[in-house]
């Protein structure tokens, strides 16, 4: 009786997402749902976008903007789940960047959640603006750079988990939003 090949470390084994993974995508939607009704922000248009329905989707880009939190959350969950079905090598570099986000988006959540509560001291709640803008407009474009640039190397790259793929495009996906809100918009209020 012959034995199995052994897998050969050069050519990782490739994991794709199975139904409890797209579960586990889907409750961080929907986390991201709850996560903007527990902490929303506004942004108000300016000026100059008069149409009643491009301020209406002005408004919903703060939204958007917020959209992959709830995924980002969930990392260690999708990461464990690859363990039992045979995922030996470490995180690429774009599940570095997406274990970055996930510490930013920690913290936030927790702010946001004490601050639901009243559980902040005053000068912290007074700070919250600040802190959002440093992370969306400061870090989250810092990483989709560096993602832009991971995904421009990565086309010269053996294949990658699935993960690395989903971690590109959730540290892509709010620089729309984000330009949006930058070029139509107040900022946040």
């Amino acid at each position: 009786m012959s034995r199995p090949p052994t897998p050969d470390p050069r050519h990782p084994i490739l994991l794709r997402p199975t139904v409890v993974d797209y579960l586990l995508f889907l409750a961080g939607a929907g986390l991201s749902l709850y996560l903007i009704e527990l902490s929303p922000f506004t942004v108000e248009a300016i000026d100059t976008v008069n149409a009643p329905v491009l301020r209406t989707a002005v408004s919903f880009l703060p939204r958007l903007l917020r959209l992959p939190e709830g995924v980002i959350l969930l990392l260690p969950l999708f990461l464990l789940f690859q363990l039992p079905r045979g995922r030996r090598e470490g995180l690429t570099a774009v599940e570095w960047l997406w274990l970055l986000s996930w510490f930013g988006t920690v913290l936030l959540t927790l702010l946001a959640a004490c601050d639901h509560f009243n559980l902040l001291p005053e000068f912290v709640q007074t700070k919250l603006l600040l802190v959002r803008f440093v992370w969306y407009v400061g870090f989250e474009l810092a990483i989709a750079g560096v993602a832009g640039l991971l995904l421009v190397v990565g086309f010269f790259r053996p294949a990658r988990p699935w993960t690395h793929q989903l971690g590109l495009a959730l540290a892509l996906w709010p620089v729309a939003p984000l330009a949006g809100i930058l070029t139509l918009t107040k900022l946040f209020i």
